[in-house]
């Protein structure tokens, strides 16, 4: 067996196990999530922006699982590739960039668990923190 068969057997697996998990997270009914876990490394704010990107890291999964599946039984050179490569790559840089506006920035609210859309994002906390710290700084 390949180490891309054995990956992709792994990634199917998790995103299966997380995909099922999805409804108690979006509903805030798995109450591990609401503290850091021993193996996260990064610090509060980011282990929130984690659980809020979340839902679109479990899209970004199945398009890759998806995608690996369909590999062998689809054309593999261009014109014909492109037919099918072109949507799942549009689709995957699209959740990629939601997935990096709903860690930082929180939006949009409605990919965000409801839970969880009154928070700030990882960098819009960073950013209030700073003005908040710096009483000097002039408005306007």
């Amino acid at each position: 067996m390949s180490i891309r068969t054995v990956s992709a057997f792994v990634l199917m697996i998790a995103t299966i196990f997380v995909t099922l998990r999805l409804p108690a997270i979006w509903r805030n009914q798995i109450k591990d999530q609401d503290r850091i876990q021993p193996w996260w490394p990064y610090g509060d704010k980011a282990w929130r922006g984690f659980l809020r990107a979340m839902p679109l890291g479990i899209v970004a999964a199945w398009l890759f699982f998806g995608s690996f599946l369909l590999s062998p039984i689809l054309p593999q050179r261009p014109p014909d590739s492109l037919i099918w490569a072109v949507p799942i790559a549009i689709a995957l840089a699209l959740v990629l960039v939601f997935i990096v506006t709903t860690w930082c920035w929180n939006w949009p609210k409605v990919l965000v668990p409801p839970h969880l859309r009154n928070e700030l994002g990882s960098l819009s906390g960073l950013f209030q923190r700073r003005r908040a710290r710096d009483p000097n700084r002039p408005r306007g």
